[in-house]
C-alpha cells in the first residue's frame, strides 16, 4: 500500500478522493471515498488546583474523543521550564520549580486535524 499525506485541509470540511493508476496491464480508478477532515482540538485553558504554599499541583482539562496527544507546559517568565506528557488522561500532577513566584500553565493538544495551544492559567507559589 501507499500513504500520501494530505495537507492544507480545512478541519470539519468534507472531501472526496479517488485514486487512479496505470501500469503495464492498463489503467484503473478506485471507488470514490468521502471523508471529513478531523477537527482541531479544543484550546480551553486548564484548571489548576493545589495549595498556594505547595509546589505540587493538579492540572485538569477537557480531553474529548479524538485527542491523540496532550501535554502540560509550565512556564516561567514566558519560557517553558517543564513539559509533562499526558498520554491518555484528562489530568496531570505537576511540581513547580523551587523558586517562589508566578508561573503559567497551558495545554498542547493534538488531533488528526492539527495542534492547538490553550490560553495560560496563571498560578503563584509562595
Amino acid at each position: 500500500g501507499y500513504t500520501i499525506p494530505l495537507t492544507g485541509l480545512t478541519p470539519g470540511q468534507d472531501y472526496r478522493i479517488r485514486v487512479g493508476a496505470t501500469n503495464g496491464d492498463g489503467s484503473g480508478t478506485s471507488a470514490e471515498l468521502i471523508f471529513t477532515a478531523p477537527a482541531l482540538p479544543p484550546n480551553g485553558p486548564p484548571t489548576v488546583s493545589g495549595a498556594a504554599n505547595s509546589r505540587n499541583r493538579t492540572v485538569t482539562f477537557d480531553r474529548p474523543a479524538g485527542v491523540l496527544n496532550a501535554s502540560v507546559e509550565v512556564l516561567q517568565g514566558g519560557s517553558v521550564v517543564d513539559t509533562i506528557a499526558v498520554p491518555s488522561a484528562d489530568h496531570a500532577d505537576i511540581v513547580l520549580p523551587d523558586a517562589d513566584g508566578s508561573y503559567a500553565v497551558r495545554l498542547v493538544r493534538t488531533t488528526g486535524g492539527g495542534t492547538s495551544t490553550s490560553a495560560e492559567t496563571i498560578i503563584s507559589f509562595s
